[in-house]
């Protein structure tokens, strides 16, 4: 009877263990809320300031943190200076605002240093931005003069085309209107100047290449000839120089393919493959585009839009036309890594394969088109309007191609930065 009993014992000591136990695995592992692709997660809405101020159609930024950064400013009777804001992930708040900066011309896109520092051009400054408070580190400002072949020149101008370099140095030019010197700078992180170097400015931006080369549409002689230009990162010397027969502008960009080639605008209606390290055409193509944007998608393929017949695909091998789909859709923003992209609509954003059929749309009632950012966390961030919408997304930015404009999230235009 006693053996029966200590039995018994036993058994219940275990069946209250296990409750027990049990108990303590449901409370210290709460279920969370479903959350479904398209879903928002918040909207942040920007504070109001003295005078109206709007949220730039410009690429958002993300730190190394994961705030999300925008530029806001007023203008004409309601001029209110450029403020960079910060936004913080999780919920969307305020994280902090700027001073006001030099004027209400940004001159490039906020790029994020690979030590979370944010830099941006306004009018004729750099400023270098505490990532954690929002202050102000230092200020660069264009020179007044420069010596030009043993002569003192005027080189005041506004400045853009913001890259970070491999090392952390910051590459500009002055690429504003007037009378002046223009020039392309190598800011350090501290905010001296290390080099510069006279130009024949465009407005199109510097791109990074895979081995740390600055490359730089730019123009020379009397008349001009336009050509693009790889540059010693160094010192600022030129390894060589290609001849382009296309002046350009900002609509239009460097890409970099995954083994380093260059992907280039040529002429006003082709395209052109280059060997990084000659500056040699490995190919050419005219194109039936005449707007210039160029991304390279996951498998591969060149998109670049077309206003009149579409969105074109290209071959990176050879320069082939591969398809062309989604005629007055709109230009691409951004690939992600399923090989989908995505690009501002009318109503928000919409997300295509890689056929141009739509997987699935969001709607924020309005689009800021450019701002469309992916994170490495499959969050989408949209401007509409004043509001930055934070969207459940299924896949991060790609990691291979050239999948947004700038590059990456932090806005490096360089191939090395993610």
């Amino acid at each position: 009877m006693k053996k029966l009993n200590d039995l018994l014992a036993l058994l219940l000591l275990v069946l209250v263990f296990s409750v027990f136990s049990t108990s303590c695995d449901i409370n210290s592992d709460p279920l969370t809320p479903d959350t479904n692709v398209g879903d928002t997660l918040w909207i942040h809405e920007k504070p109001v300031v003295e005078k109206t101020a709007w949220i730039r159609d410009m690429p958002l930024a993300i730190g190394k943190d994961g705030s999300i950064y925008y530029l806001a400013d007023g203008a004409n009777n309601s001029f209110e200076p450029l403020r960079v804001y910060a936004i913080n992930k999780d919920d969307g708040s305020l994280k902090w605002k700027t001073e006001q900066l030099a004027s209400s011309h940004p001159g490039s896109n906020i790029v994020v240093d690979d030590d979370g520092t944010v830099y941006i051009i306004s009018n004729t400054k750099l400023y270098s931005i505490d990532p954690s408070t929002g202050s102000i580190n230092w200020e660069w400002e264009v020179p007044e003069t420069i010596i030009f072949e043993g002569n003192v020149v005027g080189s005041y101008g506004a400045a853009g085309g913001l890259a970070l370099a491999n090392n952390g140095d910051l590459i500009l030019k002055t690429i504003g209107t007037g009378s002046y010197y223009r020039a392309m700078y190598c800011v350090n992180p501290q905010g001296t100047t290390r080099w510069y170097r006279v130009i024949g400015a465009s407005t199109i931006n510097i791109t990074i290449g895979s081995t740390g080369i600055i490359f730089d549409y730019e123009y020379s002689g009397n008349p001009n000839i336009h050509y693009l230009y790889a540059v010693n990162p160094d010192d600022g010397g030129v390894y060589w120089r290609t001849q382009m027969n296309y002046s350009g502008s900002g609509s239009n960009n460097i890409a970099v393919t995954d083994n380093g080639d260059l992907l280039c605008s040529i002429a006003n209606d082709s395209l052109g493959l280059l060997n990084p390290a000659t500056g040699e055409y490995i190919w050419k193509v005219v194109s039936q585009t005449n707007y210039k944007y160029k991304l390279i998608g996951k498998e591969g393929l060149v998109s670049v839009y077309d206003q009149w017949s579409g969105r074109h695909y290209y071959n990176i091998s050879n320069g082939a036309e591969e398809k062309v789909i989604e005629s007055n859709a709109g230009d691409p923003m951004t690939f992600d890594s399923n090989g989908n992209y995505y690009r501002g609509a009318s109503q928000g954003m919409v997300c295509y394969n890689k056929d141009g059929e739509v997987i699935w749309s969001f709607n924020s009632g309005g689009s800021n088109g450019w701002t469309l950012t992916i994170s490495n966390d499959n969050i989408i961030y949209l401007v509409s309007g004043d509001k930055v919408f934070a969207i459940q997304g299924d896949s991060p930015l790609a990691q291979s191609g050239w999948p947004r404009v700038s590059h990456d999230n932090r806005n490096t235009y360089n191939y090395s930065k993610h």
